[in-house]
């Protein structure tokens, strides 16, 4: 490094920075010490290459020095950086980018950076000090470097600044702004500039006093510049400043800056109207960023705002405009001239930068207020379509988005409709059919965007206008010869073409076909000549969209000829081997979606000779057999495959070697492709039979059930296997499945319970085992029931048990339907398994669990008369698992005898006492199972009436928490047989005295909501809407019980019904919010021996309504008023509570989603709060639960870091 050859220095400096870059590198002090004054001395080279890599060097040391040795290289650097030498310019640029770095790789954690912070800051503010000062050339750029490295050092190191307590921080804050802020008056603009930049990174740090001086003295001199802007003219520049710089502070101090607001924004509203378009434009940028950072405290200012950007957005004095364009009452149909043609350049105006600034302003307000989006519509929206014609391109594409920003409010908005939006329909695209065919792409990108946005808002809208779309969907693809500067398309780039076909699809999709038949002579060709592009993402996009044109033409009378020409186009494709994996699987799709909607106008030979072969061939392509698989698929479920139609005869002669090729798949590693196999071979079983292929499909099928078996694989396993059954000849296909697979289906239900103890997979299970009754066989159905029993209660595992026994049961009883199989003798088994003493728990459980499942079948009266006897001496057993079992059994027998044995059950509950729970249960049990069918719900009917007087009698009587949710479950379910009867009753017991009462009618109607076949019915819905919020009313009870019930309930009605409540939200989200308050009233200590104890009686309410806001905010976001949503949110993050603290962190999550403008006008307080999570620590005596609570914690909180990292401002 000291060698006179520079190259040397230059490798060394180089060398060296590599090895303290290492992780293994250390020195002692001395080394240290001449190893930074080397580095130095090589800051100050006559190479410049030397000093650049010299300056590289310092950022691995300053990371591992010493504090001494950075505050010696600090010294140094501000002592170059700030020499007066006047030939040494370049010594200083030099010194000012290792001094930013030094700045930027401090390392934050050291307890020295706070110190070297201070010791650094007074040198660069009296070198920035001498440089306004002087008056040399060189000061000007040394005042521009000074003022960035500030910059650096306030947003990077301005927290060690903020210290409460220390005086010279607050001397250093103090001395910063009075440095700072008489820049804003330097005649230079970058200087003004670079100043406000460095006060936005100041301000967050400095003390409360010195902010309210600072605000207070920017106020009185925009009052001061702005008098006297008349008198001197100059001061249009420097008031400007200071309105930039007051939006600036807004922007990092939002909440601070608030109480300011209302003195500012008056101040900047009126000096918009001053003649200085500069001026204007930065006065509706800062009115842009308080709509942005303080967005409730503008919504007073809205109408204001509104007018404002209305009126600026079609600020153009140098365009003499027709005063009547601005009519709504203009003759639209005059032809106007394409806005290219009256596009002129000024390098003198400006005014398109106010435009401008209106356009992103009406932006932000409609980002930040879509709660007033019918008023946005009516207000904004004739305007920004009467702009959409600016002459200046970057402006007219900003309206275009601003009217995007609308349009996407309304996704937003989703239970909002907005019939203004549909009025202006007709005008958006008579001004957009003229822009969509113009020279500029950008403005066609843009209207496409917005065109396509409007279809999805509306779902459609779009049917009159039909007309004047296709031209602009034709015009990118279609080549016109003698067009002027060569055809339509050539000018028209890949990213515009892509965005026509999302268009064209989404159109397509949205509205009725029979409006586009007369348009297909245009657009056919048009996606055809897509079709052929050079680039792949077109040819795709191009696919994707035949496959709906196909479902377009289907209706049409004279289609044929549009089919066949994208079926050869289509074929072709498919067969070619130089084509991209994507366009051949979109061209695949396509195929598979003609067969399937058009295989009876496709020529039969042509299915037979061409499309069969080719599948054949690509099924054997390892690329290709996935999407082949599932077009081979969708083929055959098409309504042509079906009697007396068969269309799809032409698969027959390949069958063999498609079913063969396919089911071949189910052995493969790869997941997707074999339950795609799986799939199909389903289909093509149930559509052609197949029974000759009947024995290899069962052996690849028993390979892959035993290799893995997953929620995903059996269902499909267990539906192809009922298709067989159904399809084929059902005693030899049964003898086929009994020798090949049922044992597989055995080991499953009872080693791997959970994949069928639900859902789709169970009822699959019991149908299955139902076909396989009905063969007749008894003797193997009596089989089949054996090895379950043996299987079973070989299992030693007693969590797996427990999941295995129900579903164990309900095959037994399915397996019973044989009608040659006799019940007594397994019955018998069955109840001497009950009635034995002690007897075996499981074994016992198991028959109760098989004797109900059994009983929901058969009349099992005249096999066991004392039957419901012994079930209800069993409610006296010391085992909860049986006693509930018994319950369930007791329930279950009564729906195949209802006169017997549901009056005993109501009996029972009506004099229950020490079994009350019990015999709610079985009484669920009987109207739960009763519902699912015509029948049983008929035969039940009549005894409702007196069921549900005795359950209301219950109420009245102090009733255990378990017991009063089964009462509640029992009158939901009664009242969605007969909400007619039975709702006003509920709603009158609203107003009991009794809390137990209310409590259980908020219960009832929160259970309806998770009864799948009668709680969700329109009728239901119907009659109970009129209650439902005199229900969540109860929100605001006196009792802690029923408003903990009631806002379950609130959290259910979101769940699932969301549209009875979006209007009455504005009432009871403060209620809501009420509860999520920590109330000192409900906690309380208590004393475990020499511990005091903490506990929150409230805890379950308050976390129950945290838990109802998450899910509004899933689906009620448009209904709700945000910002003081994200309020409650953030506050959440500092609950006591662990689980309401995860809960804040989900909703921070999804407002990162679903509405970031939102989310970053809060980052300020929502930072604070996760920053105190992420530097919390746990006791030195936290057990290992406390420990794992606290790195769950912290993963959660470092995710919603992320995802608030990807926020606007953030």
């Amino acid at each position: 490094m000291a060698s006179s050859d520079s190259d040397f220095r230059f490798m060394a400096a180089n060398d060296l920075a590599t090895v303290v870059a290492g992780d293994q590198f250390i020195l002692d002090d001395g080394s240290e010490r001449k190893l930074v004054a080397a580095v130095l001395k090589l800051i100050d080279d006559k190479n410049g290459e030397v000093q650049n890599m010299a300056a590289k060097c310092l950022i691995p040391l300053v990371r591992k020095a010493k504090e001494t040795q950075i505050r010696t290289i600090m010294d140094e650097l501000c002592k170059m950086f700030t020499t007066t030498v006047a030939d040494r310019d370049g010594l200083r640029d030099i010194a000012g980018i290792a001094l930013k770095t030094v700045v930027v790789e401090i390392p934050l954690d050291a307890a020295f950076t706070g110190s070297l912070t201070r010791r650094l800051l007074p040198n660069l503010l009296e070198q920035l000090h001498r440089t306004t000062t002087s008056t040399t050339s060189s000061s000007d750029q040394s005042q521009l470097d000074v003022i960035d490295i500030l910059s650096d050092i306030f947003s990077r190191l301005g927290q060690f600044l903020s210290t409460p307590a220390d005086d010279m921080a607050k001397q250093l804050q103090q001395n910063s702004i009075q440095t700072l802020y008489p820049l804003l008056d330097n005649a230079r603009s970058a200087v003004r500039k670079r100043s406000i930049t460095a006060i936005e990174s100041l301000v967050p740090h400095i003390q409360d006093n010195l902010f309210a001086e600072l605000v207070k003295k920017i106020i009185s001199d925009i009052i001061v510049k702005g008098e006297s802007c008349q008198k001197f003219p100059a001061n249009l520049q420097k008031l400007q400043s200071l309105i930039a710089c007051t939006s600036a502070i807004g922007r990092s101090c939002s909440f601070r800056f608030a109480p300011y607001l209302h003195e500012v924004f008056p101040l900047v509203l009126n000096y918009v109207n001053l003649d200085d378009n500069d001026l204007r434009e930065q006065c509706i940028q800062t009115i842009d960023s308080f709509i942005l950072r303080n967005p409730a405290a503008i919504k007073t200012y809205i109408p204001t705002i509104i007018q404002l950007g209305l009126e600026y957005v079609k600020y153009d004095p140098n365009y003499n405009e027709d005063d009547a364009d601005d009519s709504e009452d203009q003759d639209e149909d005059e032809d106007e001239e394409d806005d290219e043609d009256h596009d002129y350049s000024d390098d003198d105006d400006v005014s398109w930068k106010v435009r401008r600034a209106s356009a992103k302003l009406l932006s932000s307000l409609i980002g930040t207020h879509s709660e007033f989006l019918s008023e946005l519509y009516a207000q904004i929206g004739p305007t920004l379509i009467r702009r959409f014609t600016e002459r200046e391109e970057s402006v007219r594409i900003d309206v275009f988005n601003t009217f995007l920003t609308l349009l996407q409010q309304s996704i937003v908005a989703k239970h909002q409709k907005s019939d203004t939006l549909n009025a202006l329909v007709p005008r958006i695209v008579k001004v957009l059919s003229k822009q969509l065919v113009g020279k500029s792409i950008p403005t066609r990108l843009s209207g496409f965007q917005l065109l396509k946005q409007l279809v999805l808002v509306l779902s459609g809208g779009l049917d009159d206008s039909i007309a004047l779309i296709v031209p602009a969907i034709e015009y990118p693809f279609i080549k016109t010869p003698g067009a002027i500067g060569g055809t339509y398309g050539s000018t028209t780039n890949t990213n515009l073409k892509i965005e026509v076909l999302e268009f064209l699809k989404v159109f397509l999709e949205n509205h009725s076909p029979e409006l586009f038949h007369p348009y297909m002579n245009h657009l056919v060709p048009s996606v055809l000549a897509a079709g052929n592009d050079h680039f792949y993402k077109i040819r795709a996009g191009a696919f994707s969209v035949m496959s709906v044109l196909i479902k377009t033409l289907r209706p049409f009378s004279i289609c044929v000829p549009f089919i066949n020409s994208i079926f050869n186009f289509t074929l072709e494709c498919v067969k070619a081997t130089d084509t991209s994996v994507e366009v051949k699987e979109a061209a695949i799709g396509t195929l598979g979606v003609l067969v399937h909607q058009a295989c009876d106008l496709i020529p039969p030979v042509d299915l037979s000779d061409k499309v069969v072969p080719i599948l054949v061939d690509r099924l054997k392509n390892e690329v290709t057999r996935l999407m082949t698989i599932r077009c081979i698929t969708y083929m055959a479920e098409s309504p042509f495959a079906n009697p007396p139609l068969q269309t799809l005869s032409a698969f027959n002669p390949h069958l063999a070697v498609i079913v063969s090729e396919i089911s071949a798949n189910m052995r493969k590693t790869h997941r997707q492709l074999r339950i795609a196999s799986v799939v199909a071979v389903e289909t093509l079983v149930r559509k052609f039979n197949c029974q000759s292929m009947y024995p290899d499909i069962l052996d690849l099928l028993y390979d892959m059930l035993t290799a893995e078996s997953d929620l995903q694989i059996l269902p499909i396993s267990l539906s192809l296997l009922i298709s067989m059954m159904q399809k084929g000849n059902t005693s030899s296909t049964v003898q086929l499945i009994q020798s090949k697979i049922v044992h597989v289906i055995i080991t499953i239900v009872c080693d791997m319970p959970h994949l069928v103890s639900g859902g789709a997979s169970l009822d699959l299970l019991v149908d299955f085992w139902r076909i396989l009754a009905s063969a007749e066989n008894d003797a193997y159905s009596a089989e089949c029931i054996q090895e379950l029993l043996s299987k079973v209660q070989c299992r030693k595992e007693v969590n797996l048990l427990y999941i295995a026994y129900p579903v164990v049961s309900k095959s037994i009883a399915a397996l019973t339907t044989n009608k040659k199989l006799q019940v007594s003798p397994l019955l018998d088994k069955f109840i001497t398994d009950v009635i034995a003493t002690p007897g075996e728990p499981n074994a016992k459980y198991l028959a109760l669990l098989s004797i109900g499942e059994i009983g929901h079948y058969h009349d099992l009266f005249q096999t066991a008369p004392t039957l419901h006897t012994t079930l209800f001496n069993l409610f006296d057993s010391p085992s909860e698992e049986i006693k509930n079992a018994a319950a369930f059994s007791l329930g279950h027998i009564a729906i195949g005898n209802m006169p017997l044995y549901l009056p005993l059950i109501v009996e029972a509950v009506r004099g229950a006492t020490v079994h009350q729970y019990l015999s709610l249960l079985a009484l669920k049990e009987v109207i739960e199972v009763s519902l699912c069918t015509e029948s049983t719900q008929t035969a039940m009917s009549a005894y409702f009436p007196g069921i549900w007087k005795i359950l209301f009698e219950k109420t009245d009587t102090d009733l255990e928490d378990s017991t009063c949710n089964v009462v509640s479950e029992c009158l939901g379910l009664i009242s969605t047989s007969d909400a007619q009867s039975f709702l006003p009753q509920l709603q009158s017991q609203l107003s009991s005295s009794k809390p137990t009462t209310r409590v259980t009618v908020v219960s009832a109607v929160r259970y309806t909501f998770s009864v799948r076949k009668h709680g969700g019915s329109d009728a239901y819905i119907s009659l109970l809407e009129p209650l439902v919020l005199d229900i969540l009313r109860l929100i605001q009870d006196e009792d802690l019980n029923v408003r903990r019930v009631t806002i379950g309930a609130l959290n259910a009605v979101a769940h699932s019904k969301p549209q009875l409540i979006c209007q009455s939200l504005g009432e009871l989200l403060p209620l809501l919010y009420k509860e999520t308050l920590v109330n000192e009233a409900y906690i309380h200590v208590v004393e475990m021996g020499p511990f005091k104890h903490k506990v929150d009686t409230g805890l379950d309410t308050r976390k129950a309504a945290f838990e109802c806001m998450y899910t509004l905010l899933d689906s009620c976001i448009s209904s709700i008023e945000i910002h003081a949503f994200i309020e409650r949110a953030i506050a959440g993050i500092a609950d006591p509570a662990h689980e309401i603290k995860i809960i804040s962190h989900l909703m921070l999550q999804r407002l990162a989603t679903v509405n970031s403008m939102a989310l970053s006008v809060t980052l300020d307080t929502a930072v604070d709060a996760l920053r105190a999570t992420l530097t919390s620590k746990t006791k030195p005596s936290a057990v290992k639960q406390e420990i794992e609570k606290h790195r769950e914690l912290l993963h959660s909180c470092c995710k919603t870091v992320i995802y608030m990292a990807r926020t606007q401002s953030s």
